[in-house]
C-alpha cells in the first residue's frame, strides 16, 4: 500500500496534475463551472462555437483553450528533455523537432482563436 502513495505522489504525477490544474484555470475553467454556458451561441447568422465578447465564452472555447494550452505545455516539457540529453543526437534530434512543433503548432492555433474572437 505504501508503494501506492509513492507513485500518487512522485515529482512528475504531481507535476502532471499541477500542469492540468493550472490549464484548467487559464483556459478559463472556473468561469465554466460558475456560468455553466453551452456549447454554442446564437449570432445574427445562426449559431457559433464562440462567442464574440471579452467576457463570456462557450464550453467549445473553453476545452479548445484547454488542450491548446495542455499541448503547448507539453511541446516545452518535450524540449526540455531533448535539450537535456545529449548522448543520442538522433532522438534528440527528431523529439527536438517535434516538440518544437507541438509548441508552435499550439501558439500558432491560440492567435487563430483570439483572431477568430475579436477579428
Amino acid at each position: 500500500m505504501t508503494c501506492l502513495y509513492r507513485k500518487l505522489l512522485s515529482k512528475n504525477v504531481v507535476m502532471v496534475l499541477a500542469m492540468v490544474f493550472i490549464a484548467f484555470l487559464t483556459s478559463g475553467g472556473v468561469y465554466i463551472l460558475t456560468s455553466m454556458p453551452g456549447a454554442v451561441v446564437s449570432t445574427g447568422t445562426g449559431t457559433g462555437f464562440m462567442a464574440r465578447s471579452s467576457t463570456s465564452q462557450t464550453t467549445t472555447e473553453f476545452f479548445a483553450v484547454l488542450f491548446l494550452t495542455l499541448a503547448g505545455s507539453a511541446g516545452l516539457i518535450l524540449l526540455e528533455g531533448a535539450l537535456r540529453s545529449s548522448f543520442d543526437l538522433s532522438g534528440s534530434k527528431i523529439r527536438y523537432i517535434a516538440a518544437l512543433g507541438l509548441f508552435g503548432l499550439s501558439i500558432a492555433l491560440m492567435e487563430f482563436l483570439i483572431w477568430a474572437k475579436y477579428g
